[in-house]
């Protein structure tokens, strides 16, 4: 498992500088967590409930800021 969250951690850092804010930052690493993770259906409302996002608009909002993806 530490390995797997590893890999994670290194796939988030190379993507990380792609977004100009912290906040679109964290919310990428925790759509790659609910999207590699246990949640049951990966759709937006279900990822963004995993993420303790209140509104499904952050998580969405948070991805339009990545430059060049």
């Amino acid at each position: 498992m530490r390995a797997w969250a590893a890999g994670l951690e290194a796939v988030h850092a190379r993507i990380a500088g792609r977004f100009a804010r912290a906040e679109p930052r964290r919310r990428a690493l925790a759509y790659l967590r609910g999207l590699l993770g246990a949640v049951a259906r990966k759709n937006g409302w279900q990822l963004a409930e995993h993420a303790g996002e209140a509104r499904l608009f952050a998580m969405k909002r948070g991805h339009g800021d990545a430059e060049g993806m």
